[in-house]
């Protein structure tokens, strides 16, 4: 019978047809570098230069608080980011401020004030009010509907308390603590961009060098600075 069945099986299949062969294993797969080389590569784009500010090169930002700069002469400089912004702010208050363009807020921050803060008001509101802030006097409750830019409710409300019982007695004292509170602080992470912004206003101020209250707001290294710092000379 097995022989009987063979031969049938070879009657079946018609002349000249092939003889059915085992499939063939699949082709191996390609490896990871020859899959790497048949697909297409994207084409990277050129790594972007340092941001050019002024005539200086931006090229970062040091402890989220010290901008550092390449100036024309190849000499390295560090920037205090909350001096600087400082004293763009206070350049701005004694200008003429914000008025008009402070931040409005969805519930107004009271204060209620004793009657020598409320006639220290009438005093000192045009120049309040040109900082950015609105005021409005219900009895002996302070309502401001609006705040300076970057100014927090804690912030705008310790300045308030400050400029009203006399802790700041001239235009000079009150520009200086309102810069101090609305400046950038230091420990505070910024995107070259906003670097870029803050460093471009810093250098069109006057008196640039210091702060407000003093202090430098850049530091300076020459290339023999530097070598002295290395103890190479």
């Amino acid at each position: 019978m097995p022989k009987r069945a063979a031969s049938l099986r070879e009657e079946a299949a018609p002349y000249g047809a092939p003889t059915p062969q085992p499939p063939a294993d699949p082709a191996p797969a390609p490896s990871r570098a020859e899959a790497d080389a048949q697909t297409p590569q994207k084409a990277e784009s050129a790594p972007r230069g340092p941001l050019t500010v002024g005539g200086f090169s931006y090229l970062g930002q040091v402890a989220d608080t010290y901008l550092v700069l390449r100036d024309a002469q190849g000499a390295l400089l560090l920037v205090d980011q909350h001096a600087a912004h400082e004293r763009v702010l206070h350049a701005r208050f004694a200008a003429g401020g914000f008025s008009g363009a402070g931040q409005l807020l969805a519930l107004p921050l009271e204060l209620r004030l004793d009657a020598a803060e409320r006639e220290r008001l009438q005093e000192a509101r045009p120049v309040l009010e040109r900082m950015g802030f609105a005021l409005e006097c219900v009895g002996d409750m302070l309502l401001a509907r609006a705040l300076p830019p970057g100014l927090s409710r804690r912030e705008a409300a310790d300045f308030l308390r400050e400029a009203l019982d006399g802790v700041r007695d001239d235009l000079g004292d009150i520009f200086i603590s309102m810069a101090c509170k609305a400046a950038i602080k230091a420990g505070q992470r910024l995107t070259d961009d906003e670097a870029a912004g803050l460093l471009a206003q810093w250098l069109a101020t006057p008196d640039a060098a210091n702060c407000p209250h003093g202090r430098p707001c850049v530091l300076r290294w020459d290339a023999a600075d530097l070598e002295r710092l290395f103890k190479r000379r």
